[in-house]
């Protein structure tokens, strides 16, 4: 009987221990693979878990590579985001990421979304009324 037991209590505790839950993506928004009509003003992942301050890292690049965020990351609880400058160039960007999460490994990753910038940008003018 404890020859059973012993394997079965390193089982139970490779599969039920939190730290063998890696830290996941739930959500982006953009969503991951969408196209955009309208500039995002930020790019925010949401994780499994709650994200600890100063050790993740995003960034948003244009098909050149180029940065195309401010890089004012922000953390709540469990949502990184970062906030994006105007888009003005249609194409594919990538969200490039690293998540940390207390007492779990770090969870990197990317992801893409396409942005079709119009074709003219215009303001509204104002128009007089009798």
């Amino acid at each position: 009987m404890r020859r059973l037991l012993l394997p079965l209590t390193f089982v139970f505790l490779a599969i039920f221990s939190p730290a063998a839950v890696a830290t996941s993506i739930v959500s982006t928004s953009p969503t991951a693979g969408s196209i955009l009509s309208i500039s995002p003003t930020a790019v925010t992942i949401k994780a499994s878990q709650d994200l600890v301050d100063g050790a993740n890292e995003i960034t948003v690049t244009n098909s050149n590579g180029q940065r195309v965020d401010d890089g004012s990351i922000q953390i709540q609880g469990p949502v990184l985001m970062v906030g994006i400058k105007p888009l003005t160039t249609s194409g594919l960007y990538t969200v490039t990421y690293t998540l940390m999460a207390v007492d779990q490994p770090a969870a990197s990753g990317s992801f893409t979304f396409l942005y079709n910038a119009p074709a003219e940008i215009t303001l509204p003018s104002p128009s007089p009324t009798e």
